[in-house]
């Protein structure tokens, strides 16, 4: 064959082989850029958007190994391995992300986790790039937020016992810091934490309530004590005058009653006594009407404390026996004290004051006071009128003897002996 001919067929083949070579290398070239394209793409899915800065919250590890294998057919080295490293970095985050998730139930943080749980994960935190950080950071937070709550909550009621044992109650603990330790348990979200320091803290109220009780009780044997040794009484001889048949005779006899715990007058009879007081037709010189009977029986029988006063001084030969008319309840009380008897114009029965006729209400009666309690401020009230049951004293409160007493003019007479 001719050389020219050879040359020709050869340099026909040469061009075919060149244009073979340059079309299949096209092909694999794209071929390399679409196997590139799809894993970028699919490593880009991974994000919420394509700054590839914070990372779905769906990923899983099956989503990243579909992406590695993807990146794996890779023929661009550089870029394989920039992304087989940015994987390993999903990886690490999801790692961290999970032990994260774990850690609640529905947004509450699993009783379980501890503060080893927590050291653990911040430890882990720090390996994955900032990004990645302030994504998982908040979640980190609460997790320490309430994990911070959960335990000063248990601290709160270890605190109200001698040990974690539960067993015995703390002397000092008060109800304040069993009401703080309540609290904090009811700020818990953690059922089973609550549901067992309830257990503890029922123990708690149980002791502080039987505390509080004997407590109670110590206080008010204490009042009955200071109450029971604040009494002033005047051991005063009884005088009846209804038994005596001196029906109106009631400031006589309770004059008569104050002079004979004074020490004079003992031999003395009430009927003889009430005889010789002094009688007019004013209650302000002597006794009005009918000091033995009842009639007539609509206005009041009654002598004023100035002559009564005054028939008690000469009886007995003694000037302590003082109209103490106009002077205050108090006062009067302040003369028990002294161990003075106190005669107080008042009503029968202690009843309202009816209408006044003749300077003095129609139900006026006369009675001694012999007792007063510095505590209380009750009084002790002889009543010369024996009643049916055989009542012959009151014992009342101080504002209703003020009451009545101001009502009817303040009248008194204090038996000094």
């Amino acid at each position: 064959m001719h050389n020219k001919t050879v040359f020709r067929i050869i340099s026909i083949v040469f061009l075919l082989l060149s244009t073979c070579c340059f079309y299949l290398g096209f092909k694999i070239e794209n071929f390399q850029k679409m196997q590139y394209n799809d894993a970028c793409l699919s490593y880009e899915k991974l994000f919420i958007n394509k700054n590839l800065e914070v990372p779905k919250d769906s990923i899983t590890e099956k989503d990243l190994t579909k992406v590695e294998e993807k990146i794996e057919k890779i023929a661009y080295k550089k870029e394989k391995a920039e992304l087989e490293k940015n994987i390993k970095e999903l990886y690490k985050y999801i790692i961290v992300r999970d032990k994260i998730n774990s850690s609640f139930t529905d947004d509450i943080l699993n009783s379980n986790v501890t503060d080893t749980t927590i050291t653990e994960i911040n430890n882990d935190l720090k390996k994955l790039n900032s990004n990645y950080q302030k994504q998982l950071s908040p979640k980190v937070a609460e997790i320490t937020r309430q994990l911070e709550l959960i335990t000063n909550a248990k601290q709160s009621v270890v605190f109200l016992f001698t040990d974690n044992t539960f067993n015995v109650v703390k002397q000092d603990t008060t109800r304040s810091l069993y009401n703080n330790a309540v609290e904090q348990m009811q700020n818990l979200k953690q059922e089973d934490i609550v549901k067992e320091y309830q257990e503890y803290l029922s123990k708690v109220a149980e002791e502080l309530t039987r505390r509080e009780k004997e407590i109670a009780r110590k206080k008010e044997e204490e009042r009955k004590r200071k109450i029971a040794v604040a009494w002033t009484i005047l051991n005063v001889p009884y005088i009846s005058q209804n038994k005596n048949n001196v029906l109106n005779g009631c400031e006589v006899a309770s004059l008569l009653m104050g002079l004979q715990y004074k020490g004079y007058l003992q031999n003395m009879d009430l009927v003889t006594f009430a005889t010789n007081v002094p009688k007019s037709t004013d209650p302000f010189q002597g006794f009005t009407y009918d000091i033995f009977g009842l009639q007539p029986n609509d206005v009041p029988h009654w002598i004023a404390p100035a002559p009564l006063a005054a028939y008690g001084r000469e009886s007995a030969g003694i000037q302590g026996v003082i109209d103490a008319t106009g002077r205050d309840l108090s006062s009067l009380n302040e003369e028990i004290k002294k161990g003075n008897p106190v005669i107080l114009w008042l009503t029968s029965k202690l009843t309202t004051p009816k209408e006044m006729v003749e300077n003095a209400p129609k139900n006026l009666h006369v009675l001694l006071l012999t007792g007063y309690n510095s505590i209380t401020g009750e009084q002790i009230i002889i009543d010369p009128w024996t009643h049916d049951d055989g009542r012959t004293s009151w014992q009342v409160s101080k504002s209703l003897v003020e009451k009545i007493y101001n009502s009817t003019g303040k009248r008194a007479v204090i038996i000094t002996g």
